[in-house]
């Protein structure tokens, strides 16, 4: 089975080129049979104006990306900063814990009158 894929931004300004000469063709042939000429600036319009619709669909995707973009980078900064606070507590905590531990050990060791011997 052959992986579905986004098609490329060159492919779909190629299938709208191809769209749009298909209907200029159809016009052309209606034309022919009919008996009558298209006319040239009416069908450049109408071309352009499908240019711009294709523009105006692309920069508004091209917003929504960026305004995505710009919460995910949000959402990820603050947890980031959460971690970074977690991190420094857990640090702290640490520390105190060490030193409360040191200061036992210390405190044992004058209890037995100044040395310690490993027990075996």
């Amino acid at each position: 089975m052959i992986p579905a894929h986004k098609p490329s931004s060159v492919m779909q300004q190629a299938t709208v080129s191809i769209c749009q000469q298909c209907t200029l063709l159809h016009f052309i042939l209606i034309d022919l049979q009919t008996g009558s000429a298209p006319d040239p600036f009416q069908l450049e319009a109408e071309r352009l104006q499908g240019l711009s619709d294709w523009r105006t669909k692309l920069d508004t995707q091209v917003r929504n990306y960026q305004e995505e973009m710009g919460a995910l980078n949000t959402d990820l900064k603050t947890e980031v900063s959460q971690l970074r606070a977690e991190f420094n507590e857990l640090r702290s905590t640490l520390r105190q814990q060490m030193e409360l531990t040191v200061s036992l050990a210390k405190g044992e060791t004058r209890s037995d009158g100044g040395t310690t011997t490993p027990q075996k």
